[in-house]
């Protein structure tokens, strides 16, 4: 990195960026050689007070990157093996994404880190996940609005989801956060969560 003077490294929670933004403006802006780093490492750096995230929809070819994520979360771990089991393969979920499904990936730095992934028949977000060291910082959220919105576009008004029935998982927090309804607890320890289409001004939804 050349003619830069200092560089000043922030150790702060996605959740508070937006509140202290103006200031990492004001040092990038009063300083044009100071270089604002927020961030725990290289591969998760907010560059300029901002992070650099990028969402794409996932293609055939990505389906491994979307195993690798799967099998490398903490919260409902489950193996290639356990997933194989429940009939989750890379061909089936290939045949998803040329049905009635669609995926996207949410990327920093250009690193895969997280996807989501819903499927219109159903009108149901199949699954979001975000690799342990990259949460907290926005891509879960913009996963998930990529997957509403999907659903909202093909004609769902009302979507759902499953995940695990503890209100100690940050996965259960994190969807009522979203504004997520808890309705019903499934026969294997998972719970249900709806939304309805009612709830979402329609003005944010994507043209």
């Amino acid at each position: 990195m050349t003619n830069v003077h200092l560089i000043l490294h922030y150790y702060l929670p996605f959740s508070i960026l937006q509140k202290v933004e103006p200031f990492f403006k004001t040092q990038t802006e009063a300083f044009p050689r100071v270089v604002v780093l927020i961030g725990g490492n290289l591969q998760s750096n907010f560059f300029l007070g901002r992070i650099m995230i990028n969402i794409r929809e996932a293609k055939l070819e990505d389906i491994d990157t979307l195993f690798k994520i799967r099998t490398s979360v903490g919260e409902n771990y489950q193996s290639r093996e356990e997933l194989a089991e429940l009939g989750v393969t890379p061909q089936t979920v290939a045949n998803m994404l040329q049905t009635d499904c669609c995926a996207w990936i949410g990327e920093i730095n250009r690193q895969a880190v997280g996807f989501s992934m819903a499927n219109a028949t159903q009108k149901t977000i199949f699954g979001m996940f975000v690799l342990p060291a990259f949460e907290g910082r926005g891509v879960g959220r913009q996963l998930m609005q990529k997957a509403e919105e999907w659903l909202w576009s093909q004609g769902a008004e009302e979507i759902w989801l499953l995940t695990g029935n503890d209100p100690a998982f940050r996965a259960y927090g994190f969807y009522l956060h979203l504004e997520w309804i808890p309705v019903e607890v499934q026969s294997k320890g998972e719970v249900k969560f709806i939304k309805k289409r009612a709830s979402i001004n329609p003005h944010t939804l994507s043209k």
